[in-house]
């Protein structure tokens, strides 16, 4: 029986992540330290935002928090300079909101993403903290989200020096088990075991995996910090364009729901995708996989099916590229990764 949500299939290692999340906050909390910056907190939570998969994606967040805290906090310096004094009162409250909305309008024009959350909460900071300047205020924001960047790109960098190969390894190993669950929910469903709509549930959880994965090997196909990193981006694409074949098999596989079939056909069908199951999650050689499909083809009366069931042996050959096992290159991981 089949199981609701993809929560079988977490392509995050939750343990490894939380590892470096830790030493990241160490690390930040250790630079603000030697610096004498006056916000480790800051510098904490910066590091928890930028631990990351990838160190390329890390890397990228990074620059994101401090782009986006330089244009907030330099926003807030300027509204600052020119708010009315006593703060707490109607008028600094206008500014304030203004400020915001300044930082916010910059931010969101000029950078990508979740950043704009950080140019507020620096503009927030630089006006509402108290600081005896503004400009001090934008200083130790500041140098506490580079710390925080810094410490979190060091660490991401350490991890994927280690890890990358057996991460990438692992979410081959999810993704191609989230597929042949979908592709095998297809055939129980063809054969009257399973409802349709279970069947396009499985389909549905196994595209959501897909599309997570093929943005972490995109990420990882990016690497370029440290010792070994081209073996990694080599492993990393060759995932990339794994997915993105799976992604295809797996649409095939739902077009044939709306085939018009008898049972037999059907049944028939229910036979080839079983094998192409099991040839996904490496049970057996695609050749067994390619002799169901042909003989499927062969047989079937419907034209649809057939062409549905070609495009599908060329999914399984092209898949055939793939099917040597990444190695593991960290000595830390058990040959099974």
């Amino acid at each position: 029986m089949l199981t609701k949500g993809p929560s079988r299939f977490r392509l995050l290692d939750g343990q490894r992540m939380a590892t470096k999340a830790a030493l990241a906050v160490g690390l930040a909390v250790v630079a603000a330290s030697v610096l004498r910056n006056e916000d480790p907190l800051s510098a904490a939570f910066v590091a928890l935002v930028c631990v990351a998969p990838s160190a390329a994606r890390g890397l990228r967040r990074g620059l994101e928090q401090v782009a986006a805290s330089a244009v907030g906090a330099a926003v807030g310096t300027l509204f600052l300079a020119f708010s009315p004094d006593p703060r707490p009162s109607i008028f600094f409250a206008v500014a304030v909101a203004a400020a915001v909305l300044a930082s916010l309008t910059l931010c969101l024009r000029v950078l990508a993403g979740p950043a704009y959350v950080t140019a507020g909460f620096s503009t927030l900071y630089v006006m509402l903290m108290p600081f005896s300047t503004g400009v001090d205020g934008f200083r130790i924001r500041l140098t506490a989200v580079v710390c925080g960047a810094l410490a979190a790109t060091l660490t991401n960098t350490f991890a994927a020096s280690l890890f990358s190969g057996s991460v990438v390894y692992r979410r081959r190993a999810i993704v191609r088990s989230a597929v042949a669950e979908a592709v095998r929910a297809r055939a129980q469903n063809f054969s009257g075991v399973l409802e349709i709509d279970a069947a396009n549930a499985a389909h549905d959880d196994a595209s959501e995996v897909l599309a997570e994965a093929r943005g972490d090997f995109r990420d990882a196909a990016e690497e370029a910090f440290f010792p070994g990193a081209h073996a990694s981006r080599a492993e990393a694409a060759a995932a990339l364009a794994e997915a993105r074949i799976l992604a295809e098999l797996l649409q095939i596989t739902a077009c044939f729901a709306y085939i018009e079939a008898g049972p037999g056909t059907r049944f028939s069908w229910a036979n080839v995708l079983n094998a192409v199951a099991e040839w996904v999650m490496g049970s057996e050689r695609n050749d067994g996989a390619n002799a169901a499909i042909d003989e499927g083809v062969l047989a079937e009366q419907n034209g649809a099916a057939a062409a549905q069931g070609r495009l599908l042996k060329s999914c399984v050959e092209r898949l055939g590229l793939f099917s040597g096992e990444v190695k593991c290159r960290s000595k830390f991981d058990s040959p099974s990764c």
